[in-house]
């Protein structure tokens, strides 16, 4: 939960660019990829959790993770095709096909459409207008092992969405 908290801490600090319109539209895009791909939203948590691992081993090779996320965030449709190569989709299609039972066709469609959506999850943590600080959402998944992009995005939804 050490992410979500994050996530809430970077909406409650008015330093931080992060806002429960942010959060709902990032909620809101990975059902719309659920629907899309016919998995209901228990099997989307799966799939997201068991990307957390290959994306953080993306991200953290791929240079200085702060110039990679601004890059990304920057609007340069390109900057996630050059980062998240098609063979780096299709090893982490692999792996969430392992570890998660769904076919592989199924995660070749969702895959690439959730890797901006996990993106924007980052881009909440950054600094607000006129605030340069780092972003701590992005560092906290990148240092953190046990860091769950499917454990986030459930806590989201009962957040949001409160029984």
């Amino acid at each position: 939960m050490g992410l979500f908290f994050e996530m809430l801490n970077s909406i409650n600090d008015p330093k931080q660019s992060g806002n429960i319109d942010q959060l709902s539209g990032v909620l809101t895009a990975a059902t719309h990829v659920a629907q899309q791909n016919n998995l209901d939203p228990g099997m989307m948590q799966t799939v997201l959790s068991a990307m957390s691992g290959p994306m953080r081993s993306t991200l953290q090779s791929g240079g200085n993770p702060m110039d990679i996320l601004s890059s990304v965030m920057s609007g340069n449709p390109s900057a996630i095709g050059n980062l998240f190569t098609p063979q780096l989709q299709q090893q982490m299609v692999q792996t969430v096909a392992q570890k998660t039972g769904i076919s592989s066709s199924v995660l070749q469609m969702a895959i690439p459409l959730l890797i901006p959506v996990v993106l924007n999850v980052f881009k909440m943590g950054g600094g607000s207008a006129g605030q340069s600080s780092t972003n701590s959402l992005f560092n906290a998944f990148l240092q953190g092992d046990r860091a769950d992009l499917g454990q986030v995005m459930k806590y989201a939804d009962r957040f949001l969405n409160p029984a």
